[in-house]
């Protein structure tokens, strides 16, 4: 039947011995695999099936410690809720190793929490070009800044508030920057008493 043990068989015709018998129940009870025999699955009562080609459909709902703490779609036509423990977070890992590749590294790229979604390797990649990351810093003078973007960022775009005191017309913007590093970057401003903002992206 596929469950991968050993059985005593038994002879027509010959005796049959009730330790023999029991180590055929035991061996049955201790089994670990199954591997065929059976060509689809039909489970509690139709709501667990497959459909022959490795494919398990569920009409209930996934759990841990509950129903539905996990996965649950069953409370709604079209949504489908991954669920996280209270203070807990969603974690998308790949490259974690498997029977075809065991020596392979999980690596966890991204999570969700109550805070936020949050990209810890990598950035967002779309069709043409990507977005690795983001940062944002104010000030109200020149000077170097620390800019908090983990890194060499491609672009700073600083903007001045005009309405700050001593700045410039309000049509006008006099604010540039200049050597970034993996920490810092200079922010020019030639109205030093005029407030500034600046995002920091990194393609």
């Amino acid at each position: 039947m596929g469950i991968n043990v050993s059985l005593i068989s038994f002879v027509p015709a010959t005796l049959i011995r009730s330790k023999d018998v029991n180590a055929n129940f035991a061996a049955l009870n201790a089994a670990t695999g199954f591997t065929g025999g059976v060509p689809t699955i039909n489970m509690d009562a139709g709501k667990i099936t497959s459909d022959g080609n490795g494919n398990i459909k569920m009409l209930g709902r996934l759990g841990k410690t509950v129903s539905a703490d996990i996965i649950d779609w069953s409370n709604s036509a079209t949504d489908t809720y991954i669920k996280a423990g209270t203070g807990g977070s969603i974690q998308f890992v790949v490259g974690a190793a498997t029977s075809a590749n065991a020596g392979a590294v999980a690596k966890l790229v991204a999570s969700v929490d109550t805070t936020g979604l949050h990209i810890l390797s990598g950035g967002f990649s779309f069709v043409t070009g990507s977005l690795s990351r983001s940062s944002f810093f104010t000030g109200n003078a020149p000077g170097s800044y620390n800019h908090g973007n983990n890194g060499v960022p491609s672009m700073l775009c600083p903007m001045q508030n005009n309405l700050g005191t001593g700045g410039p017309p309000t049509d006008c913007q006099a604010i540039g920057f200049d050597s970034p590093s993996a920490t810092s970057a200079h922010i020019t401003n030639e109205f030093p008493g005029n407030p500034f903002k600046c995002w920091v992206i990194a393609f």
